[in-house]
């Protein structure tokens, strides 16, 4: 479903099956991420990847950043029910890893039956390492699972997503704003989807206000769920009534973060 959203030109697309093993070899991987690997995962493939040569976008390295390199990966899981099975933090932890493994810029797509989630991630240039050869891994982005039967007729906000992500929509400058752009867009669907909207923010929302505004709602909503935790188990009522008050509040900063006010 990645490969098909982002509608690269056919000179940048491939379908090269890569081992685990060079997994393990190349990612200096834990042993609870190999684990992961080894029993969830059925096979991976690179399907595109782009570089100056095939894709007529410059690299872009300075001391904080090297982009000389995209890759398009795609997992596909053992389980066709790993949607469901599969915890959160179990899922993150296979999209961090594969992240890590990889010494370049991705855009990661995980398969389990007709379910995906995609995702990519912020790298920075390891300082301390003489060579400057080492990303570090700053900041994942990971969508929900979304369904792979719905790319003719989905829902608005994975449609307008989809329309977002297309290659020609992009920032081709370089390698860097190409990917920026794609994450730009990840952030402004995480937002809206966490948001309840049906439509992205505009093109003109600058990322650092899409991110910052997600990290707002998502904090929010865990404070309120907090909150909500604690209801269920207090007894005690001048204590339930000031966590009321407290959530009444929560709820009001959140849907007026939501609608703008």
């Amino acid at each position: 479903m990645l490969i098909e959203a982002l509608q690269l030109p056919p000179a940048l697309r491939i379908n090269q099956k890569l081992t685990k093993k060079s997994f393990y070899d190349n990612g200096q991987l834990s042993a609870s991420a190999q684990k992961l690997l080894q029993e969830q995962v059925e096979s991976i493939s690179l399907q595109a990847h782009l570089q100056p040569d095939n894709s007529n976008i410059a690299a872009y390295k300075t001391a904080q950043h090297e982009y000389l390199e995209i890759f398009v990966i795609q997992l596909t899981m053992k389980d066709n029910q790993a949607w469901l099975n599969l915890k959160s933090a179990q899922l993150k932890s296979l999209h961090e890893t594969v992240h890590k493994a990889i010494a370049y810029p991705l855009f990661l797509e995980i398969k389990s039956g007709e379910q995906v989630q995609w995702s990519l991630a912020e790298k920075f240039v390891h300082q301390a390492d003489s060579e400057h050869d080492k990303l570090i891994l700053n900041e994942l982005l990971q969508t929900e699972w979304l369904d792979t039967t719905r790319i003719t007729r989905p829902a608005e906000l994975q449609k307008a997503l989809i329309h977002r992500l297309a290659f020609t929509n992009q920032n081709q400058q370089n390698l860097y704003t190409l990917y920026q752009s794609w994450y730009k867009a990840l952030t402004g669907y995480a937002l809206a989807h966490q948001a309840g909207l049906t439509d992205l923010p505009s093109t003109e929302s600058s990322l650092e206000t899409q991110r910052a505004k997600l990290k707002q709602i998502q904090q929010l909503k865990k404070d309120i769920n907090d909150l909500k935790n604690q209801l269920k188990t207090c007894h005690q009522f001048n204590e339930k009534v000031e966590l009321n008050i407290r959530l009444q509040n929560l709820t009001k900063q959140l849907n007026d973060l939501i609608s703008g006010e």
